[in-house]
């Protein structure tokens, strides 16, 4: 028997609410040695347009939003992806990519198969990129029978974890990893030379 696909939540559902607050009211925190963010609409609730771009792969948005950051310009906002299944509500860590016009999409396929997701970005929840750590997805059902999980590992308590790869996945990953690091050479010269009147 197949596992039931996830499906976009009604956004006035007081449930779904409920789970909103939950998650907002939750101890999130980076990773240690990473400062949190500083995102427009920090934890609201948007509707976000899915465009999948080329080389985007399903379950890879921190690597597909960090690449078209690199190729395109704009930001990574990292947050959660929300969902319902079977009942229980799913905040799904993840990453938008916001344009240099300043529109968010969502460059990643999703399970749901939607063209349009509920993403709640979120200045606490970044990731660490250098040292392969992120937040946990959260399984809510209500405020008494929830759970932080990242493979194999669950708990109650918000944790950071470590990723893990693919094989297949590690060239992808290295790529990634050093565009990350040209990005953020690039604008800490242009923040020097922009306090220096260059």
């Amino acid at each position: 028997m197949s596992k039931p696909l996830p499906t976009l939540p009604k956004k006035n559902d007081p449930r779904f609410l409920e789970f909103c607050d939950f998650l907002s009211d939750e101890p999130v925190r980076p990773a240690a040695s990473l400062a949190p963010g500083n995102y427009e609409n920090h934890l609201a609730v948007l509707e976000v347009s899915v465009d999948p771009q080329p080389n985007c792969d399903l379950g890879h948005c921190w690597f597909n939003c960090l690449d078209q950051q690199y190729l395109h310009g704009g930001d990574v906002v990292y947050g959660w992806s929300l969902w319902s299944c079977s009942g229980v509500y799913i905040a799904q860590h993840h990453a938008v990519w916001r344009m240099e016009n300043g529109v968010l999409i969502d460059p990643t396929p999703n399970q749901g198969k939607v063209g349009m997701a509920l993403f709640m970005p979120d200045n606490r929840a970044p990731i660490d990129i250098l040292g392969l750590r992120s937040p946990p997805n959260l399984e809510w059902l209500n405020a008494k029978n929830f759970k932080w999980l990242m493979g194999p590992h669950k708990q109650t308590d918000f944790f950071i974890g470590a990723m893990q790869p693919a094989p297949d996945q590690k060239d992808r990953v290295d790529r990634t990893r050093m565009r990350y690091l040209d990005v953020t050479m690039e604008n800490r010269i242009d923040l020097r030379n922009h306090h220096m009147g260059i």
